[in-house]
């Protein structure tokens, strides 16, 4: 299943380790799950995971857990993607920037109304013209990280961040 291959690259990238760097917006991450959205994911899910209400620390994720919460989070909403490739980076961005963030990239991209509520419009655009939408939705992403970097007051603390950023969006290239 292609869905495994984007949930391994995603971990790849983000990494297996425990950071709380004061830098970070994110916060308490590991697997690249900040402790808000694992707290959230516990929340919605808790009859599924285990049927406690308490969430857990960040710090105890494990492989699996980051799995399950990647496949539910940010797969399962942009299935409807045909293109594997262009679904990776979809993926990836959302990760990244956030699910509705990306669902308004992508209708740009698609040339269709911005409103980030994706319908049978939005999918049929995208599925309509994969290659073009992935190339549209890459320069949007580098626009986005250009703006991080140029359009902050004094010094943004996440300019730290930039050249991972980069790093990244250069593996879709």
């Amino acid at each position: 299943m292609y869905a495994d291959a984007i949930i391994d690259e995603i971990l790849r990238r983000e990494g297996s380790a425990y950071v709380n760097d004061p830098h970070d917006r994110g916060g308490p991450t590991k697997y690249g799950i900040t402790q808000k959205s694992w707290d959230a994911y516990r929340e919605r899910h808790k009859k599924v995971i285990d049927g406690l209400a308490i969430p857990e620390l960040v710090r105890n994720i494990d492989r699996d857990d980051a799995v399950a919460f990647y496949r539910t989070e940010y797969v399962a909403p942009f299935e409807w993607i045909m293109d594997e490739r262009l679904l990776g980076l979809v993926v990836d961005c959302a990760v990244n920037h956030g699910k509705h963030r990306v669902s308004t990239w992508l209708q740009e991209a698609a040339g269709v109304t911005v409103d980030g509520v994706v319908g049978p419009i939005t999918k049929a655009a995208v599925n309509a013209a994969p290659e073009l939408v992935y190339r549209r939705l890459l320069k949007r992403r580098f626009k986005f990280y250009a703006e991080i970097a140029t359009d902050q007051q004094p010094v943004d603390p996440d300019a730290k961040f930039l050249r991972g950023w980069i790093n990244r969006a250069c593996e879709f290239i």
